[in-house]
């Protein structure tokens, strides 16, 4: 079996255990901590995070926090969902600190607009806590907390802004299996050769 064919196999058999209408909107899953995340509706008009563990195979939902219309994304922010709240002139970002419990969203900080920002999407966050977003231009801005600063990123050609996302990931050292059968190969001849 292929890697293609498990993976569809695993998100299928997800989907069908969840109790969600609409399960994926617009940059509205994200994965932190071992958990998926969707925002959408359970069996009533108010949206929610649905959390799926993957080692467990546990569902949790967890309400959104008010006002509710104005968070379109979410994303991971050190190992906790985060939430971008649009308002006139201003984002505010929320983190979630426990599954379950609607009132555990917290706002971490407010970040005002530049005149020429508006609006914009919250993408995620660098490892040394800078935030991106990108306007509904394609352009890709960079905000640093620490001297309270927005930046332009050059990116070539022309990136529709509904494209730009930021992913997250951690470097390792450690070959997956097979990575290089080559060497494999190569290896397991010299042993035989011996």
């Amino acid at each position: 079996m292929g890697v293609d064919y498990l993976l569809k196999h695993l998100v299928l058999n997800i989907l069908f255990r969840l109790p969600v209408i609409c399960l994926i909107r617009f940059r509205g899953h994200t994965g932190a901590n071992g958990t998926f995340h969707w925002r959408t509706r359970y069996h009533s008009p108010e949206d929610v995070i649905v959390s799926f563990d993957l080692c467990n195979e546990v569902i949790k939902t967890t309400g959104l926090p008010d006002p509710v219309d104005s968070f379109e994304s979410i994303f991971s922010l050190n190992e906790y969902v985060a939430l971008p709240l649009h308002v006139p002139y201003h984002v505010e970002l929320w983190v979630l600190l426990e599954y379950g419990v609607k009132e555990s969203w917290t706002k971490l900080f407010t970040i005002a607009y530049p005149e020429v920002m508006r609006p914009c999407l919250p993408l995620g966050f660098s490892r040394n806590g800078e935030l991106f977003f990108s306007d509904l231009g394609g352009q890709l801005l960079v905000w640093n907390p620490t001297a309270e600063a927005i930046a332009r990123v050059q990116v070539g050609g022309r990136v529709p802004w509904e494209s730009l996302q930021t992913v997250t990931y951690r470097e390792s050292h450690i070959p997956l299996k097979g990575g290089n059968q080559l060497e494999d190969e190569q290896n397991s001849g010299d042993a035989i050769q011996s």
